[in-house]
This record gives structure tokens, C-alpha cells and sequence, in this order.
């Protein structure tokens, strides 16, 4: 079974996130995964607006398959691989 759900994140702070781990493509290990969500739409309102991102062991944010969810107004600060 598969589920679609969906993530309204703001004003939050993520410290120390993901897992440090230099892993293949396949399997990543950030502190924010979003997976096959597809297009953004109404029906499923996820965003992530005004976060921070803080010393993680990963990239904060991945976006996989997914297209069109706002990221806005976030700082990201000292991560392990990229920011997103």
C-alpha cells in the first residue's frame, strides 16, 4: 500500500539532522524527504516557509519527483552534502 500525504512546515529550526552517511543515490538520509509527491496542488498544501536548517549530517532538504512546493524564507547552515 501506498500513501500520499503532505507537510506544512514553518517558523521551525531543525538541529543536527539527517544521518551522516555517504550513501549511493538510492539512499539518502536528510532531514526533510519528499518522495513522489508530483505536482504541488491545493489538495495536498505542503510547503516549508521561514524554517532553519542548523549543523545537519545531511542535506536538509530533498525533493525527489516532486515539483512545485514553495521553499521560502529558509536558512540553511552548515549541512554535511549540499543544502538541498
Amino acid at each position: 500500500t501506498y500513501y500520499k500525504g503532505y507537510a506544512r512546515l514553518s517558523n521551525a529550526q531543525f538541529i543536527g539532522f539527517g544521518q551522516f552517511f555517504d550513501a549511493p543515490d538510492e539512499d539518502k538520509r536528510e532531514g526533510i524527504h519528499l518522495y513522489n509527491l508530483g505536482d504541488w496542488n491545493a489538495s495536498r498544501p505542503t510547503y516549508i516557509d521561514s524554517c532553519s536548517f542548523d549543523r545537519g549530517s545531511f542535506s536538509a532538504v530533498g525533493m525527489w519527483s516532486t515539483n512545485g512546493v514553495p521553499f521560502t524564507n529558509n536558512v540553511i547552515y552548515k549541512t554535511y552534502h549540499s543544502a538541498i
